[in-house]
């Protein structure tokens, strides 16, 4: 049976948010699918910007296919 020694649970507290953090970004899931286009950037000076990281994946907008830029 093991004994739980109270001086070392800050290290043991550093080392489970060491793996919950680095474990974390694997349980996020990535968009569905990339939105080429969205309905309110039309005319902004971001709308090439937006367009591209969208594609890429690296950005998404809301479900309602809205980006929100302002």
């Amino acid at each position: 049976m093991s004994v739980i020694n109270l001086k070392s649970s800050p290290a043991l507290l550093v080392a489970v948010s060491l793996v919950t953090s680095s474990l974390a970004p694997l349980a996020i899931a990535p968009p569905s699918q990339a939105q080429s286009s969205f309905s309110d950037v039309q005319g902004s000076w971001a709308q090439p910007c937006i367009s591209e990281l969208s594609q890429r994946g690296i950005i998404s907008g809301y479900p309602d296919g809205t980006f929100r830029p302002n």
